[in-house]
């Protein structure tokens, strides 16, 4: 076998284990690449009561949900009992709508707007938000955290509150 031959015999596999490398490098950098981009969801509140809402984040958002959250549950999250908090209004985007959170537009306290469906109440308008309660607003999300604001009406205007830490 002359020196070419070898050489050949011996340049295949590390070819194609420089080829294999570089294939498992590149798919790492672009799997763990993909979560750089993730952006939880971020709620505000425009100040006005009713208050209207707007959502960021890249998460595919499942529902929207507004609560009260009495006295005694005014705690901390990990701490808080969500089965004591009052669902007030509560909508979720129809089948075949875009549920990607930036995506969702403004959405104003009782009204549902175009592609949502009212869950809560099954019927009727959602109660009036009461000056002096302490509100909760956001919902869950895939593909990136769901997030949320806890909110009072003060003064006949929407104001946030500071979450317990």
């Amino acid at each position: 076998m002359d020196d070419n031959a070898q050489l050949k015999v011996w340049n295949q596999p590390e070819s194609f284990l420089i080829t294999s490398c570089t294939v498992l490098l590149l798919l790492f950098v672009l799997l763990t690449g993909s979560c750089i981009y993730e952006e939880n969801t971020k709620v505000s509140i425009d100040g006005k009561n009713p208050p209207t809402f707007k959502l960021t984040g890249s998460g595919h958002q499942m529902f929207f949900l507004v609560s009260e959250i009495p006295s005694e549950n005014q705690v901390p999250n990990a701490q808080q009992n969500p089965t004591r908090n009052i669902e007030l209004w509560e909508i979720v985007p129809d089948k075949d709508t875009r549920d990607i959170t930036r995506n969702w537009p403004p959405i104003t306290y009782g009204k549902v707007p175009p592609d949502f469906h009212q869950k809560t109440p099954s019927q009727g308008d959602a109660p009036k938000l009461i000056e002096g309660k302490v509100y909760g607003a956001g919902g869950l999300a895939y593909g990136a955290n769901g997030g949320g604001i806890w909110f009072t009406i003060k003064n006949g205007e929407s104001v946030l509150v500071p979450e317990p830490q």
